[in-house]
């Protein structure tokens, strides 16, 4: 049969849709097929049953109970040799009593080839009438169907069909439940998406904070370190003034002495007018010491280590602070070890130490408070130790008294610079300082340096 002169409704695009919306085309045989044409065959008593699927171009079996060779293993027929394409209306069965004489199938091959003679069929049709195929049976002689072997036909193509609807419910099922599993894979990607972008948002929000506060931080720390320059700069310009105006009082200072002297060696005096000139004298010394002192102090050190009487830099210090201590009413006890090694360092650093811890100190007492200054020896080390009774250390300071620019004084007062030049001083010295602090009570800062002169002082 040509195709020109087959039935229009088997290329329809929605019916071949609907055909493999099944999803049965070219399935193995299944159990549940083969048991209705096998019911077919044994209560009609035919030689063959089939379950056909109508493609455009082929009919597909299903089952194929008694289909002789090689058809049955080929599992597919031609739509040439096809009787099931005629089965046209739902509900409605093909007859054919003897195919040689039918109108329809007279001239079809699988009267020879298949012995295909009587023939009756019902088509399975869906929902939506659309044909998907045939349930049928086949006889190799002519024969008169009876109505209630029509009937038993009809009843196995509604189970036909009944297997059909299940299996494409049951498949629509699966495909709901992996599309819900799908669904719930997505979600769960979606929910990991969304966390990580919400942690690397909270990341990006903590690496703008962390920014932030570097860069507040390093501002504050340039600012800090501008200010320490400036402060720098101005005790840098107070020491040359300093020293100018020691060196500028020192000349006229000299002769005073010297005329205050040649006038008590000269002069007869009345007894109190020499106690004055006397007083006079002393006072004119003390001050020419103390302009050495601030010379001393300010000069510039050749930066070499040198034998150092540990003594003689206190003194020095303490001659430099004694205006201060006398208008703050601090007073100062000194326990010196009598035969104290010499130790090796720069002078102008070790003083700069111990006046910054006498400062320290001072800030920390009140009116009438004490400074004790003592010092001793083994035989690694020179123990210098401030003790104070002012206002202790907070234990939340201890921890960073040492770090360059903390401070607890007011900022016209401190610049957190000091412990830590005295600290990076000591270092370099190769030595230590410790401190121990009671709040209310007071503080000692203890100076340890290393003895590198074994003969006593």
């Amino acid at each position: 049969m040509p195709s020109s002169e087959r039935p229009p409704h088997l290329k329809d695009p929605a019916r071949l849709a609907a055909l493999r919306a099944i999803a049965l085309l070219d399935t193995p045989a299944e159990e549940a097929f083969d048991r209705l044409a096998r019911l077919a065959v044994s209560c009609i008593n035919v030689p063959v049953a089939l379950v056909t699927l109508i493609d455009a171009d082929r009919l597909f079996l299903k089952s194929c109970i008694g289909l002789p060779e090689p058809w049955a293993s080929r599992r597919e027929i031609p739509l040439t040799h096809s009787f099931c394409i005629y089965n046209r209306i739902a509900g409605q069965p093909l007859v054919i009593e003897d195919a040689r004489q039918h109108p329809l199938v007279k001239d079809n091959p699988a009267i020879q080839e298949l012995g295909a003679i009587a023939y009756l069929g019902f088509p399975l049709v869906t929902a939506d009438g659309y044909i998907l195929g045939t349930f049928c049976v086949i006889d190799s002689k002519p024969r008169r169907w009876e109505v209630r072997e029509i009937a038993i036909i009809r009843d196995l193509t509604e189970g036909v069909m009944a297997e059909i609807q299940l299996r494409t419910e049951m498949r629509a099922r699966s495909q709901a439940e992996a599309q819900r599993d799908d669904l719930a894979e997505l979600n769960k990607l979606l929910r990991r998406e969304i966390d990580a972008r919400k942690q690397a948002e909270e990341q990006l929000q903590n690496l703008n904070a962390e920014l932030e506060r570097r860069v507040e931080e390093r501002t504050r720390e340039l600012q800090e370190t501008q200010s320490h320059s400036l402060h720098a700069e101005r005790l840098s310009a107070i020491g040359k003034l300093s020293a100018s105006i020691a060196h500028e009082f020192n000349n006229p200072l000299q002769s005073v002495m010297t005329v205050l002297q040649s006038f008590k060696n000269e002069s007869i005096l009345a007894e109190e007018d020499k106690g004055l000139l006397d007083l006079a004298i002393t006072e004119s010394h003390r001050m020419k010491n103390l302009i050495r002192s601030l010379q001393d102090f300010y000069r510039s050190s050749s930066g070499e280590k040198t034998f150092i009487d540990v003594h003689a830099c206190i003194n020095a210090v303490l001659l430099l602070c004694q205006t201060d201590f006398k208008h703050k009413k601090i007073s100062t006890v000194l326990h010196y070890h009598e035969r104290l090694p010499l130790i090796m360092g720069i002078p102008d650093q070790l003083k700069q130490v111990f006046l910054n811890l006498l400062d320290n100190a001072a800030d920390a007492l009140q009116p009438d408070g004490v400074i004790t200054i003592s010092t001793c020896h083994d035989e690694k080390w020179v123990f210098v130790e401030f003790q104070d009774t002012g206002i202790g250390i907070r234990p939340a300071d201890m921890g960073r008294i040492f770090q360059p620019f903390y401070t607890t004084k007011p900022a016209i007062k401190g610049t957190g610079l000091g412990l830590s030049i005295c600290h990076g001083i000591v270092q370099s010295h190769r030595g230590e300082i410790r401190v121990e602090s009671e709040p209310g009570k007071g503080s000692t800062f203890t100076v340890l340096l290393p003895v590198d002169e074994p003969s006593p002082k």
